[in-house]
């Protein structure tokens, strides 16, 4: 089966467990959403001083942690607050040790 973003859903499935290789190759088919306001960002980004680049990075890094765990929160119901907070400690460590 083809889903919205072009990828077959049975050859994800056959994928699973194999690694990340294994499944971008299976998603180098999906469609990447069009950004039309790309360039238009970074200029704003470049026309900003260091300092306020650096705040906004931190801001980002902040929501970006934030939505993670909330992420987790609603996707694990069944989990306590310490549970969720382990969860998410190992998907964090997990994101610092990835190698591309």
């Amino acid at each position: 089966s083809r889903s919205t973003f072009g990828a077959s859903t049975a050859g994800w499935r056959q994928n699973q467990g194999r690694g990340n290789s294994a499944r971008l190759r299976s998603s180098q088919s999906i469609r990447m959403k069009q950004q039309p306001n790309h360039r238009l960002y970074i200029t704003i980004f470049r026309g900003m001083g260091p300092e306020r680049r650096l705040k906004k990075a931190l801001e980002l890094s902040e929501f970006s942690r934030a939505l993670l765990r909330r992420g987790l929160e609603i996707s694990h119901p069944e989990l306590d607050a310490g549970e969720i907070n382990d969860l998410y400690q190992a998907r964090m460590e997990k994101a610092r040790n990835r190698v591309d």
